[in-house]
C-alpha cells in the first residue's frame, strides 16, 4: 500500500520534526549516504530493507517494495494529474538528459518509445552529433 502524507494534516510535533530535517546540514550525511549506496550495490534489496528498518520504518518488509495493481489504481484516483504527468514524463526526461550528456541528439523514435515506461526498450538507438548511429 502506498502511504500518502499531506502537509496540512501534520500535527505540530510532526511539522517541527520536518522543519528540523529541512535545516540540517546534509554534508555530514555524505559518508553515511555513500556507505548505504555501496551496501545496496553489494547486497541489493536486503540492504534496502535493513536500512529502511534502521532509519525509521521498523516494520518494513521486502514484500512492501512491489506496488500492486490496486496501488496504481488508487494512486491514479487520488494523486494530482500534474504529478501523474510528471511521473509519466520522467523516463523520457532521464533518457533525454543522459543522451545530451553523452553528446547525442534524441531520435523521434526514442521519444515515442519512452512514452510508456513499461514498454521501455532494453536497447535504444541514438544519433551522435556527427550523425553516427550508436546503439546504447
Amino acid at each position: 500500500m502506498i502511504q500518502f502524507l499531506e502537509l496540512n494534516n501534520f500535527v505540530p510535533a510532526e511539522l517541527t520534526c520536518l522543519m528540523k530535517h529541512a535545516e540540517t546540514d546534509i554534508q555530514q550525511l555524505f559518508p553515511l549516504t555513500q556507505y548505504v549506496i555501496n551496501q545496496v550495490h553489494v547486497e541489493g534489496d536486503g540492504a534496502v530493507v535493513r536500512f529502511t528498518q534502521q532509519f525509521g520504518a521498523k516494520n518494513f518488509k521486502a514484500r512492501m517494495f512491489k506496488a500492486t495493481k490496486k496501488d496504481f489504481e488508487e494512486a491514479r484516483v487520488t494523486v494530482n494529474a500534474e504529478v501523474i504527468d510528471a511521473i509519466s514524463q520522467a523516463p523520457h526526461n532521464i533518457a533525454r538528459f543522459y543522451l545530451s550528456q553523452k553528446g547525442y541528439i534524441k531520435l523521434e523514435a526514442i521519444t515515442n518509445l519512452l512514452a510508456d515506461y513499461e514498454d521501455l526498450p532494453a536497447n535504444a538507438m541514438a544519433i551522435d552529433k556527427r550523425n553516427e548511429i550508436i546503439s546504447l
